[in-house]
């Protein structure tokens, strides 16, 4: 609503953009959200009494589509036990941790290079 003129948007897909009272109130989406593709793993979760996920990532830092992807998975999984890893590319990864911490988690959401696997 900066210009305050009508926006319609393939994009937009983050959380923040879900508030239309003040700041995007001129916003029309016309793709699914994050936050729509968050509330499908929360029902999947339900469905099949699901407790606890890993959450692994890699930030590139540039697009983003991985983080913005799993903050909204995130933002919604506070009834379950969620552990996350974000890890620069350019760093060498933990991978015995990780290894563990996946063998001791049932479910894993992986997203890798802003596509979700």
């Amino acid at each position: 609503s900066h210009w305050n003129i009508p926006v319609i948007s393939a994009g937009a897909l983050a959380i923040a953009f879900r508030n239309k009272r003040s700041e995007y109130t001129q916003l029309t989406r016309i793709a699914p959200s994050y936050m729509k593709m968050a509330e499908t793993f929360a029902v999947m979760f339900e469905h099949f009494a699901w407790k606890s996920a890993l959450l692994l990532m890699e930030d590139d830092m540039t697009e983003r589509d991985c983080y913005f992807t799993l903050e909204a998975v995130f933002h919604l999984m506070d009834d379950y036990t969620v552990k996350t890893y974000s890890f620069p590319p350019e760093e060498p990864l933990r991978t015995d941790e990780m290894f563990q911490d996946i063998h001791d988690t049932e479910d894993l959401f992986e997203g890798h290079h802003g596509s979700l696997c």
